[in-house]
């Protein structure tokens, strides 16, 4: 019976003690659900790609610190050809050569793309000037989303900045499945070799503007400690690179005050803004992005509520003294592990023996007369040391 009971008490306590160790079940409450991105999207951000120093597409803002643009060689690719190739009026033709081909990082998420495209080339020429057509392409892995020809474009020995305007389709429907890459193809056609092109700074921002949603905002949730936002980057640009902000009630919290971590099953980045909280109803506005300018980026409004749950006084004496407790119960359960292995097993009748029956409760009678005899053989022995009471004369109790 002892035993049951000191199985019972350590059970108890280590359900107590891991039920204590479980957070709150409303401390806060969260103010959305994911949810699935709209197959279709209707509405997209604005996004400026550039090429960046090592000739990758990337969204992120070039450093301001790098003023010197990397520059690349405009080439011209002509054949000469003549009246059935004797060279009787001879005269150039001039071919489409390859300025450059440069690649994103493939995909994280699948994103949209829809509407009006702009591609920026700059370029300038060593000495004198330059006349020459460009051709931007964008391609989706190998396949041609669009492209967009420039004709009879003077170059200086000043920089000059070149745009071509083209459309992805006005259904926002272009899809870009996860693990593709965008390509941009730029291509020259001239006789010139005095020409170059410039990219990787923010004033030589070689690249295109187009409209996608490479960025989502998930979820976000509030405790006593902090806000929490979860989003998804189709670009998968580095956090330290990325633009963040929360408004709490039309309150900017401070942006030294951020922790990061990546949830590896949804490849989504939580950013947790280390704020205190009071509890009741709260306006929330997150803002996430590539650009601190605006461009491109993504907001969320959120309606959160934060309740926080009285906690016992018992819950919180084992919160707070939580590996004291299990320092106890570890030592209750090799007491109990000890006291189990010095416990005699009981016995049992053998064969041909009369069955030893449990003892059972005395009465009141059988305890009187139990006291009686016990006192009568005590007054016995001392007789018997005495001498006054022979060895072998029995008492008849």
């Amino acid at each position: 019976m002892k035993c049951r009971w000191l199985t019972l008490l350590v059970m108890a306590l280590l359900s107590l003690t891991i039920f204590a160790q479980l957070p709150a079940p409303s401390s806060a409450a969260p103010g959305d659900i994911d949810q699935e991105p709209n197959p279709t999207p209707r509405i997209l951000q604005t996004v400026n790609i550039y090429v960046n120093v090592d000739g990758e597409l990337t969204p992120e803002v070039p450093d301001e610190r790098q003023t010197d643009p990397q520059v690349r060689g405009i080439p011209s690719k002509y054949t000469r050809t003549g009246l059935f190739g004797l060279g009787i009026l001879p005269f150039i033709q001039m071919e489409w050569a390859i300025v450059g081909k440069f690649e994103s990082k493939p995909l994280r998420q699948p994103m949209y793309m829809g509407g009006r495209i702009t591609f920026v080339m700059w370029a300038k020429t060593n000495t004198g000037s330059a006349t020459s057509d460009f051709r931007f392409t964008l391609f989706r892995e190998g396949e041609e989303l669009v492209r967009v020809d420039v004709q009879n474009q003077n170059i200086a020995s000043e920089p000059v900045r070149i745009t071509a305007v083209g459309s992805l389709g006005q259904q926002n429907d272009t899809f870009m499945p996860a693990g593709t890459r965008l390509i941009l193809q730029i291509e020259a056609r001239t006789q010139y070799d005095n020409a170059v092109m410039l990219y990787g700074t923010s004033r030589y921002n070689t690249g295109f503007t187009f409209n996608a949603n490479p960025l989502d905002i998930l979820t976000a949730t509030m405790s006593k400690k902090s806000v929490s936002m979860e989003y998804t980057d189709a670009f998968n640009v580095p956090v330290n690179r990325m633009f963040y902000q929360c408004l709490i009630d039309g309150y900017i919290l401070s942006a030294h005050r951020i922790e990061t971590e990546m949830n590896t099953t949804s490849f989504a980045w939580k950013v947790n803004w280390i704020y205190p909280m009071d509890p009741g109803d709260h306006h929330v506005e997150i803002r996430v992005g590539y650009d601190p300018s605006g461009a491109g980026n993504v907001t969320e409004f959120f309606d959160l509520t934060l309740r926080i749950v009285k906690e016992s006084r018992f819950v919180k004496f084992v919160r707070t003294n939580s590996t004291s407790i299990i320092g106890v119960l570890i030592l209750l359960i090799i007491a109990y592990v000890f006291y189990t292995k010095r416990i005699k097993p009981k016995r049992t009748a053998a064969l041909g023996e009369r069955e030893i029956r449990p003892k059972r409760k005395l009465t009141r009678a059988e305890k009187r007369e139990l006291k009686r005899e016990r006192k009568l053989k005590k007054k016995a022995r001392k007789l018997r040391k005495k001498g006054k009471l022979p060895a072998d004369v029995e008492l008849g109790l």
